[in-house]
């Protein structure tokens, strides 16, 4: 189930990023590999609108549902985001350890009906143009591509692919 996360999640939030910064390493996907996320993010991400899904007890996944604005996402090169009231996910993740059980859709189901009942309008997120999985995930789920935005990506802006969902 999804439930917002707290400081007390931290350090398993964190072993799920670090080991997520391993595997995007090991598969070339220069995401995440300039220093964040990191401690210090992650407990902001925690307070602004962190979640986690657990089962069990255990905390498997985390994402930041931004609401507030994103200046990144106020220029894409290609079609405008179309729909207003709307989140942002950032940081979505989930456990490596426990990879191929359906994680990720359970999780992503849940933000979605939470978007639905809190009567947002639609979903956007991004994701490096080199996360695959990230990508096939996002086309599985009926996102439209947008375009690309520019991220701040500590040492120098970065390109992410931009993805929105009409909910």
């Amino acid at each position: 189930m999804m439930r917002r996360a707290d400081l007390n999640d931290l350090e398993k939030i964190y072993q799920i990023i670090e080991e997520t910064k391993i595997i995007f390493k090991n598969e070339g996907i220069d995401q995440w590999q300039n220093g964040t996320p990191n401690k210090e993010s992650i407990k902001e991400n925690i307070k602004d609108g962190g979640y986690v899904y657990e089962e069990n007890g255990l905390v498997l996944g985390f994402c930041y549902l931004q609401k507030s604005e994103d200046k990144n996402y106020r220029n894409v090169d290609g079609d405008d985001f179309i729909y207003d009231d709307y989140f942002i996910i950032h940081r979505f993740c989930v456990d490596p350890e426990r990879r191929r059980e359906h994680i990720a859709t359970k999780f992503f189901n849940e933000i979605e009906e939470y978007a639905k009942v809190n009567n947002f309008k639609s979903i956007r997120l991004d994701t490096h143009k080199d996360n695959i999985p990230m990508r096939n995930f996002i086309k599985k789920n009926n996102f439209e591509y947008r375009g690309i935005i520019m991220v701040d990506d500590v040492i120098k802006k970065a390109e992410r692919m931009a993805f929105e969902k009409k909910l």
